[in-house]
């Protein structure tokens, strides 16, 4: 039997959950709509071409292919961004065809099939500084 007292955190439970998920939704959806991540005010402030410059340093786009958290699409998005604004000879992408968000780091194989190229890269870096 349902006591009254469960009835009531249910109900408390169901209220708060509903406004987490409408500070939430008022928090992103300006981006969603505007198809960008804007700032508070829902401009676009952070993709300007004098913040992509401040972006010229080597880096290296890597990701799962089974990432459900960073998109593979977005991540490559992202490295076509810097590349349009800066050129290509700092950057660098690579897919981990078997991987998905924290494989890379903590997967069963990671330690043979990322961590060597990881490794390999910083390595390369530091011959270049």
């Amino acid at each position: 039997m349902v006591t009254l007292r469960a009835t009531r955190f249910a109900a408390v439970f169901v209220a708060l959950s509903a406004l987490l998920a409408f500070g939430v939704t008022a928090q992103t959806s300006p981006g969603i709509l505007k198809g960008t991540v804007v700032d508070k005010d829902g401009h676009d402030s952070y993709l300007t071409p004098e913040n992509a410059r401040r972006l010229a340093l080597p880096i290296t786009f890597v990701t799962g292919a089974l990432n459900q958290i960073f998109d593979p699409e977005t991540v490559a998005r992202t490295y076509r961004w810097v590349v349009e604004h800066n050129g290509a000879t700092h950057y660098a992408q690579h897919l981990f065809e078997r991987y998905a968000h924290m494989d890379l780091f903590i997967g069963r194989d990671a330690a043979t099939d990322v961590y060597p190229f990881l490794a390999d890269w910083l390595e390369r870096q530091g011959r270049m500084a």
